[in-house]
């Protein structure tokens, strides 16, 4: 949440106010891999699920 959604909110309010702060900034490099990775497990259990395959 921080990363899309604070983080840039938080610069343009530094910016208008004219405050020399900056804000830490988190890599999420390897989030946007696990997220992909995570969907396309759920996708497949349920594709599993519907064909049957799987208890």
């Amino acid at each position: 949440m921080w990363a899309f959604i604070l983080h840039p909110l938080f610069l343009w309010l530094v910016a208008v106010r004219g405050l020399a702060i900056t804000p830490p900034e988190i890599v999420t490099d390897n989030m946007m891999e696990l997220v992909l990775a995570l969907l396309g497990l759920g996708t497949l259990r349920s594709v599993e699920k519907m064909t049957g395959r799987s208890k």
